[in-house]
């Protein structure tokens, strides 16, 4: 038997619906729903679907931010330099991930969500960054399942456009340029992976969660009650998910399909490029 972590890892874009679907994946008893990892070391003071602050959380209280020194964030160079190899097909080794504390800290996560819950199988990160998935593949001791969440392009810069730091154009720049880069990623390292559609999430979401189920050995029967009955301790994540799971999960709503911050010519752009 492999004593490897088990993780799941949620990649995509931003504001592509994985925090929904990582609290689908984790009503499964047998998957700890972590949230978005790579904000691990951001503020004490966020809170937490358990209804605490993260300082104050049962679980998350016994990690001192302090006491992990994590990857730093990419360069500019750094991440040009990973972007043009990862398109010329070029892979790229961590030649740093043992001056950093990142492993150590999943470890420590997996030991104290197996503490309290003895039946775990995965923890599941959904950072969705393809910087972090390359960090996680070169990890010996982390075995890797990677589900590759996609959102339709309308609905998808609709959401990113509501943010001020996103306009239309870099809005539909990012949305194509990290699905490309992703998409190469992923066959560059023969990565095998989950493809889920958000739209499918919302239209049905038992057998989108039944097709993730049959490739990771786990059954997903009374999802909703699941979801309803069980405690998380996630920090990250979309605000407005995260505040539906601490209130009680009513369900998973329709996708949105009119997009009233988008003009008519942004639209007839998308309309060619979809």
């Amino acid at each position: 038997m492999s004593d490897k972590i088990k993780l799941i890892y949620i990649a995509g874009n931003s504001f592509s619906g994985s925090t929904l679907l990582s609290f689908l994946v984790g009503s499964n008893p047998t998957v700890e729903n972590l949230g978005e990892l790579k904000f691990f070391d951001k503020k004490k003071d966020k809170n937490c679907t358990c209804g605490q602050t993260k300082i104050n959380c049962e679980f998350w209280k016994h990690f001192d931010q302090g006491e992990y020194n994590l990857t730093p964030k990419l360069t500019l160079i750094e991440k040009y330099t990973f972007l043009i190899k990862t398109l010329l097909g070029l892979k790229i080794k961590n030649t740093n991930n043992n001056q950093f504390d990142d492993l150590k800290l999943i470890q420590d996560l997996y030991k104290e969500k197996l503490a309290t819950n003895p039946d775990m199988t995965f923890i599941l990160d959904s950072s969705k960054s393809i910087w972090r998935l390359n960090q996680l593949v070169q990890f010996e001791e982390i075995e890797l399942y990677v589900i590759y969440i996609k959102r339709g392009i309308y609905a998808n810069i609709a959401s990113m456009k509501k943010r001020p730091r996103f306009n239309f154009f870099r809005a539909l720049y990012t949305y194509k340029f990290k699905h490309l880069l992703i998409k190469k990623y992923l066959k560059l390292h023969k990565l095998s992976h989950i493809n889920i559609e958000h739209e499918d999430v919302c239209a049905d979401a038992q057998k989108e969660l039944d097709k993730i189920g049959k490739q990771l050995k786990l059954t997903f029967e009374n999802y909703e009650e699941n979801l309803k009955n069980r405690k998380f301790h996630v920090t990250s994540g979309n605000y407005g998910t995260n505040k539906q799971i601490l209130k009680g999960f009513e369900g998973v709503n329709n996708e949105v399909s009119t997009y009233p911050n988008l003009s008519k010519l942004q639209l007839k752009i998308l309309d060619l490029l979809s």
